[in-house]
């Protein structure tokens, strides 16, 4: 994907056979992923000092990220980590590596990473969406036929 930053001016982007984009790299940014990307890692297995199950660990970092950015918006809801949003605006840094670290010394996260959203990111995004929307609209028409 990073060889579309050099070569291309325009690009589409198909999801499930349907364009829902078409333009340049820097409009496709600001539509789709003007902002950071979260990737928060759990352990693959959980430590004997941890009693909570997996489900309640990924609440609790869940809960943690809400606190230290309230505009982060979940993306994905993995296994093994969670993807997150975070749209460009006053952000308390500080907070945030605080509280990261603190769930790093707790063993409630593995490790935690920050970014710019990236091309690859942003496709990704808008295809989960994609899917998340058609099958929330596949479920609303299966009720309305009943």
């Amino acid at each position: 994907m990073e060889i579309c930053k050099v070569i291309c001016n325009r690009i589409g982007m198909l999801v499930d056979g349907k364009l829902i984009y078409i333009g340049n790299l820097s409009d496709l940014k600001q539509r789709y992923g003007d902002g950071y990307t979260l990737l928060i890692k759990f352990f693959s297995k959980i430590h004997s000092e941890r009693v909570m199950t997996s489900r309640a660990i990924t609440e609790e970092a869940k809960m943690l990220v809400e606190d230290a950015l309230p505009e982060a918006i979940l993306k994905a809801d993995l296994p093994k980590s969670l993807y997150y949003y975070i749209p460009y605006r006053n952000i308390k840094w500080s907070l945030f590596f605080r509280t990261m670290a603190k769930a790093k010394r707790q063993k409630i996260i593995e490790d935690f990473f920050i970014c710019e959203t990236t091309l690859d990111q942003i496709l990704f995004f808008a295809s989960s969406e994609s899917t998340v929307k058609e099958r929330m609209l596949t479920e609303y028409l299966k009720e309305r036929m009943k």
